[in-house]
């Protein structure tokens, strides 16, 4: 039985939209959803470069919602 969900953590830098896109058919793939290209939903949440002083103590990415 395929998996019902997938939740990537997605690196934010040398992203490119080609990169997402290969990134999607495969999580399609892995939903069983290869051939077909139907889901149900697709939620995306944009990240960005940290602030410099948090990159130091090993911050990666950020997200503030507003």
């Amino acid at each position: 039985m395929a998996p019902r969900s997938v939740t990537l953590m997605l690196n934010t830098h040398n992203q490119n939209m080609k990169s997402l896109h290969d990134i999607l058919t495969r999580v399609g793939g892995i939903l069983g959803c290869d051939g077909c290209g139907k889901m149900a939903l697709l939620h995306i949440d944009v990240v960005g470069d940290p602030q410099p002083d948090l990159t130091k103590l090993g911050v990666n990415s950020m997200q503030i919602r507003e």
